[in-house]
């Protein structure tokens, strides 16, 4: 259909197009006018509350530290039994005044410290005697021993009349723990109102104080005092609305009331109003002129364009207020948008979203930062222990408050050096300082400043104590590391260590430690693959009788990594039995052995081999089951093996172990104890769990003493009573070999070293012929 430009309907239609586009907007702008100026006060109010609840801890530690004051309890330990004089209360006055400029807070009237032997008070400007704290109208019996200081009642104050409130902390003698006196922080009750009001920037405020049955009512400018324990808010505020907020404690309660009726006509917000109408209305008329000239082109579309623009404009007032600056152009809405939501993005991207500290995502820009200026600085890694403990048993909520509390006290400890604080995974906060901003030591600073802090036990309503302990390590930079990657894995490298050593204090980087750990990491890599790629070889050491005839071997296992070199056991054996690759590796000494000796059995030569078992092996249920297949299958008889155990697997599962040595005799292998004397040593072992070889450590042999052949004599006839052979390890010379040979078997280096099978059996069949 074509409609006329200058045509009387269309003329109709434009202007009441027009009408409807002006009450829209004006409709809109209302709306968004109310909800802001309400989010404005109600956030406002939030914000005088939150700096004033700070400004009360802050008085709060600051009482606490004074009641702490070495020289203050001194002072007052030294005056509880004699007199005092002007000397001693300069030296109170003077303590005092080193924190008053310290707090920077203006509606504070003064700090005073109570002698309570003495009966005097004293601030930084004033001395009062016979002052009884028992007898002010504040004091409780209870505040005496509380651990921390308290806000008391409203009261008049002892000198004038005025309404006070204190902070008060009681300092008890760490003796007799009797009270010695009290930290008071006088705050008088009008100055406090005064420093409200001003800091409420949007209108007047009005302030009610109910204590005591009292209510202080501070209204239109005026001070009401009614005696009166309820007041009917709407009686004094007829047909206004207000905005309210309410703090209340165990002595009173305060109510903060802002009239939003008399912020609409402040004349900032009547000029932004006035300045927003203004550009709306210019941007309907433009808009409805350019379709006016457009004659028949789509005017609904664009009444749907101005609609989403309006929605758009409602919804950006409720997140981005700042918005109603420049609502009237589109363009300035495309740029706001443009330059806040990246900014917003940017910030959860590099920020923790619950503590609101920098995340691991900007440890690289603050490397670089730190690095840059060619200083030392140090990094510190705080992990928290128990924390999944803490979020299985007490909840998200919970493990929540202890990480931001955690985040906070870092901020604060940091906050007056060159440092930063990251939360870096969930567990896991590091803190960069610039070694020069120390003082001590960084172990000293972690030992003094950070822990005692962290470590504090911390409260949840409707939940027990919460006891926090933490693993931390350190690192000097640029002097261990060029990177953060290369950093964080060494500071990884030194909490695993912090971990075994179950460690509460700081641990610093140590290269010895690192290069430990180096090789044990690289050893566990390849020694998966080790079997895979046949890189295991057994050698064998003769074990001779007196006539140097060999009875028996020793199997022994070597290892020549393709990528490591050689290993030697003592290195890698420990980590197959971390990994539990010694269950595979033992199966596979125990098949090689059987292959090996299958062949010199049927050549007719009789020998038994010695195979040393894993603790951790011979605790598998299977362990016997699977040894007997692998001898069976190479028909070898279970005389011919022995298996070789240490003593410290005697003294762990007893029971299991005693019935697999059981089961393994009931087979027929022969079971040795190996190294005896260099551990949990004793006899009646041997006789509890009926073992069959005893081999005596070599320590009894290395430079032996009459002593110590004493020793070996008394063990062979031990083992002779148990009906058991003896074997002594470690015999490297002629000498010991002459002395040591008629108590039993020998094992050394005198005879031979161990070797490969195809040398060893050329040795056997030597000696045989």
């Amino acid at each position: 259909m074509k409609i006329k430009i200058f045509s009387k309907k269309w003329i109709v239609f434009w202007i009441m197009f027009c009408i409807l586009t002006i009450y829209m907007t004006s409709t809109t702008i209302d709306s968004i006018d109310k909800s802001t100026i309400e989010f404005l006060s109600q956030m406002q109010l939030e914000t005088i509350e939150k700096n004033f609840l700070d400004d009360i801890d802050l008085l709060k530690d600051t009482a606490m530290i004074l009641s702490q004051n070495m020289h203050i309890i001194e002072t007052l330990e030294e005056i509880s039994t004699g007199e005092y004089d002007s000397e001693t209360i300069s030296k109170i006055t003077d303590n005092i005044n080193n924190f008053i400029p310290v707090l920077n807070i203006n509606y504070i009237r003064s700090i005073s410290v109570v002698s309570i032997a003495n009966e005097f008070i004293v601030s930084d400007d004033m001395f009062v005697e016979n002052y009884n704290i028992y007898d002010r109208p504040w004091f409780g019996a209870e505040m005496i021993y509380e651990d921390s200081a308290i806000v008391t009642p409203v009261y008049k104050n002892y000198i004038g009349e005025e309404l006070t409130v204190s902070v008060v902390k009681f300092i008890i003698d760490s003796e007799t723990n009797q009270p010695l006196g009290a930290i008071l922080i006088n705050l008088e009750l009008d100055d406090v109102v005064n420093n409200i009001r001003q800091i409420y920037k949007v209108s007047e405020l009005d302030i009610m104080i109910q204590h005591d049955n009292i209510i202080e009512f501070y209204f239109n400018n005026k001070k009401l005092t009614l005696n009166t324990k309820n007041l009917d808010i709407s009686t004094m505020y007829p047909n206004t609305e207000l905005s309210i907020l309410t703090y209340e404690n165990d002595y009173s309660k305060v109510t903060l009331l802002s009239k939003i009726n008399a912020i609409n006509y402040e004349e900032y917000i009547e000029y932004n109003r006035s300045h927003i109408i203004t550009r709306v209305l210019m941007l309907t008329i433009t808009l409805a002129g350019i379709l006016i000239v457009a004659g028949l082109v789509a005017v609904m579309p664009i009444f749907k364009a101005i609609q989403s623009l309006v929605n758009l404009i409602e919804e950006l007032g409720e997140n981005y207020p700042e918005y109603k600056l420049s609502v009237s152009k589109v363009s300035v809405i495309a740029k706001f948008v443009e330059q806040n939501i990246p900014k917003h993005f940017k910030y959860l991207i590099y920020n923790d979203e619950l503590t609101g500290l920098p995340n691991r995502k900007m440890l690289k820009t603050y490397y670089k930062q730190f690095a840059k200026t060619n200083k030392e600085f140090i990094t510190i890694l705080i992990n928290v222990k128990q924390l999944r403990e803490i979020n299985e048993k007490f909840g998200d909520n919970v493990a929540d408050y202890v990480l931001m509390n955690l985040a906070v006290k870092l901020t604060a400890i940091t906050a007056e050096l060159e440092a930063v604080v990251i939360r870096y995974i969930s567990d896991e906060f590091i803190i960069m300082i610039e070694s020069q901003s120390l003082t001590t030591t960084p172990t000293q600073f972690y030992d003094n400043e950070i822990l005692p802090l962290i470590s504090k036990s911390l409260t949840y309503p409707d939940k027990p104590s919460i006891n926090i302990s933490f693993n931390a390590v350190g690192i000097i930079n640029p002097l261990y590391t060029v990177s953060e990657e290369e950093m964080i894995n060494k500071l990884h490298v030194m909490l695993k260590y912090s971990k075994e050593l179950d460690n509460t204090g700081l641990l610093l980087f140590n290269l010895d430690v690192y290069s430990i750990y180096n090789t044990h990491e690289r050893i566990k890599e390849y020694l998966g693959k080790a079997i895979e790629t046949d890189e295991f070889v057994l050698y064998y050491q003769p074990i001779i009788d007196k006539f140097k005839n060999i009875r028996k071997a020793e199997a022994l296992i070597r290892w020549n990594s393709q990528e490591l070199g050689f290993i030697p056991p003592n290195e890698f054996i420990s980590i197959a039995e971390d990994t539990g690759i010694i269950i595979e590796l033992g199966y596979w000494v125990i098949e090689r052995v059987a292959k090996d000796l299958c062949n010199l059995l049927k050549e007719g030569y009789d020998m038994q081999i010695s195979i040393n078992v894993s603790p951790v092996q011979i605790m598998q249920a299977d362990f016997v089951e699977n040894a007997m297949k692998i001898l069976n299958y190479y028909e070898i008889d279970t005389a011919h093996i022995c298996f070789e155990i240490t003593e410290s697997i005697l003294v762990a599962e007893k029971e299991l172990v005693h019935d697999r040595i059981g089961a393994l005799q009931k087979a027929g292998i022969v079971v040795a104890l190996d190294d005896f004397g260099t551990g949990y040593s004793s006899f009646s072992y041997l006789k509890e769990y009926s073992l069959d070889i005893v081999k005596i450590d070599k320590l009894f042999v290395d430079d032996a003493t009459q002593k110590e052949y004493a020793i070996i004599d008394g063990m062979e006839r031990i083992s002779k009573a148990l009906n058991m052979q003896m074997i002594i390890e470690g015999v490297e010379t002629k000498e010991q070999f002459d002395k040591l040979k008629k108590y039993g078997l020998i094992q050394g280096y005198y005879f031979s070293r161990p070797i490969v099978w195809e040398e060893f059996t050329k040795l056997v069949k030597k000696r045989k012929s």
